[in-house]
């Protein structure tokens, strides 16, 4: 089962965020966005993360 992450990016550098939310679909988690650096990415339910770097998020209310 996937689900959703919705991150609040907290620091210039976009090294520091905060969990916004779990959400069931990417259409959710995208309608909790409210700022331009706030980012959503998929996770799967009862599986271990990659332990390196992964870039998988993506900034939905980003402009251009």
């Amino acid at each position: 089962m996937s689900l959703w992450i919705m991150g609040q990016v907290k620091s210039q550098d976009g090294s520091l965020w905060e969990l916004g939310g779990v959400f069931s679909s990417r259409e959710k988690a995208v309608a909790a966005c409210v700022e331009p650096t706030d980012c959503v990415w998929p996770v799967v339910l009862d599986e271990v993360a990659p332990r390196e770097t992964v870039e998988v998020g993506s900034y939905p209310k980003a402009k251009g």
